[in-house]
């Protein structure tokens, strides 16, 4: 079993593993087939930890699956990467009927082979090359801004729809009444980035909440660079 407890073991779950990391299985003879299985929801956590032997186990051969429905026996895909040159295997963890959501991601791996000549690609599709409508590098599913070449990723101070606030005290540090309601202003900054997450825009947003003061007074931002950049 090339890993007992996926979720827990991520980093920010419990553990340590990241995307990226790797698992060599081996080498392999001439004429091997190799398959997958997955146990859903089978690790059982405690001293010590073990998998659970009644969970359900789903393979990536479907003549295994128990789906009494045959075109629904599949619990695994996988495409061919061409520029990766990798393939990529998705597994769906539920029984597919009703309750299954059919996304085939709960698990996802991809595998690399060498040399790639030995494996026999029968039917494996290549994978989807997502549409790039500005030809930026970013496919048009996560860049923002898809019709713009100069901008890709929206990085925003809090959230597109979440404002920080800044209160301010006119008399500080003088004696007053000390209410910093002087004014109250609220605020929402987003760093537009290009691909290589190089800052191409700033945009910052400022709503007035509130004006309680008797002085004239005045608000202004200064930035660390010119206005030029």
């Amino acid at each position: 079993m090339i890993n007992p407890k996926i979720l827990q073991s991520l980093n920010g779950s419990g553990g340590q593993m990241r995307a990226g990391d790797t698992i060599k299985l081996g080498q392999f003879n001439a004429g091997t087939t190799i398959a997958w299985f997955m146990v859903s929801n089978g690790f059982v956590p405690g001293y010590p930890p073990r998998v659970n032997t009644t969970a359900p186990v789903y393979y990536s051969d479907p003549h295994l699956n128990p789906e009494p429905n045959e075109d629904l026996r599949k619990h695994s895909v996988m495409v061919f990467d061409e520029v990766s040159q990798t393939f990529v295997v998705g597994f769906e963890d539920l029984p597919r009927l009703d309750e299954s959501d059919d996304d085939f991601n709960d698990v996802v791996f991809m595998l690399t082979v060498n040399p790639l000549s030995a494996v026999d690609m029968g039917i494996t599709p290549p994978i989807d090359i997502p549409q790039d409508s500005d030809h930026d590098g970013i496919s048009d599913l996560f860049d923002d801004y898809p019709h713009d070449s100069d901008l890709a990723f929206n990085n925003y101070t809090f959230g597109p729809d979440a404002w920080g606030t800044l209160a301010f005290e006119d008399l500080w540090p003088d004696r007053g009444d000390y209410d910093f309601n002087d004014m109250i202003v609220d605020y929402n900054y987003n760093q537009i980035t290009q691909i290589g997450n190089r800052v191409k825009k700033v945009e910052m947003n400022y709503k007035l909440r509130a004006i309680g003061a008797r002085k004239a007074n005045g608000f202004a931002v200064q930035t660390p660079f010119a206005s030029s950049n």
